[in-house]
């Protein structure tokens, strides 16, 4: 069955997606209530953690099969756990994804300011395309 994932990082981009997938796989808007995004300190992405009353801004991207999950965990690395989340859709309905959460033993590497993607377009995805 395929799954949902909401993405809210360095996976906004639909050419990372692209080549990490090896093929198009579009994103709708939507929102995370409960978790709030920051950059990661000494690192160009983000990670989200618990907070009460904050919200992250994503996308949904659906149709994943189970040979995709597995290659963005491994691009997620050790540091994420997949988890399911009840997201919000451009609609207001609600909708049941995986997610990428900082791993509890990883929260310090966490900084205090919010990640910004249009940085991350501008300045590092280039970067992140060729290594892939």
């Amino acid at each position: 069955m395929p799954a949902t994932l909401f993405v809210y990082g360095t996976l906004l981009a639909p050419e990372l997606r692209r080549a990490l997938l090896g093929r198009a796989v579009a994103g709708t808007p939507a929102e995370l209530d409960g978790y709030a995004c920051f950059r990661v300190r000494h690192a160009p992405y983000p990670a989200i953690a618990p907070v009460p009353d904050a919200t992250t801004a994503g996308e949904l991207i659906g149709d994943l099969l189970p040979a995709d999950l597995d290659k963005l965990d491994a691009y997620e690395s050790a540091m994420y756990r997949r988890r399911v989340v009840t997201t919000r859709d451009g609609a207001g309905n609600d909708v049941e994804a995986f997610t990428y959460v900082i791993d509890e033993a990883a929260v310090q590497r966490l900084s205090d300011e919010h990640w910004d993607y249009a940085w991350f377009r501008l300045h590092k995805l280039e970067r992140y395309l060729k290594a892939l």
